[in-house]
């Protein structure tokens, strides 16, 4: 899937309040409606032209099958970029990135998804 069919394809997707609720719990933080949108729908694997999609169950497990505190770091990992980067929305600004969980860089900051997998 192209990354423009992913982003029109997510616009209209139902939210699933009881997913929604847990991450949402887990990171200590309301999400964003795109957010909510990703997380609610993400039971398979999307592969888009850069990056998957991380399941829903990788993100509830991030923490631990990663070994990185994106809690601490107020940021919530849903792309996976391969070599250990990762897209991620950091929540408590609401911009997003590219982070490198080994290295513990952040590049590619931007203030929305789109311009991100642009």
């Amino acid at each position: 899937m192209t990354n423009k069919e992913y982003l029109e394809s997510i616009e209209g997707l139902h939210i699933n309040n009881a997913k929604v609720s847990k991450i949402e719990s887990l990171y200590g933080t309301e999400m964003s409606e795109i957010i909510k949108r990703i997380i609610s729908n993400n039971d398979r694997t999307i592969f888009l032209e850069e990056c998957r999609v991380l399941s829903y169950d990788e993100i509830v497990d991030a923490e631990v099958d990663l070994h990185v505190d994106f809690k601490g770091k107020q940021i919530l990992p849903l792309f996976d970029c391969w070599d250990n980067d990762f897209m991620v929305y950091h929540y408590g600004t609401g911009k997003w990135s590219l982070s490198n969980i080994v290295d513990e860089c952040v590049f590619e900051m931007r203030d929305s998804l789109a311009e991100l997998l642009e």
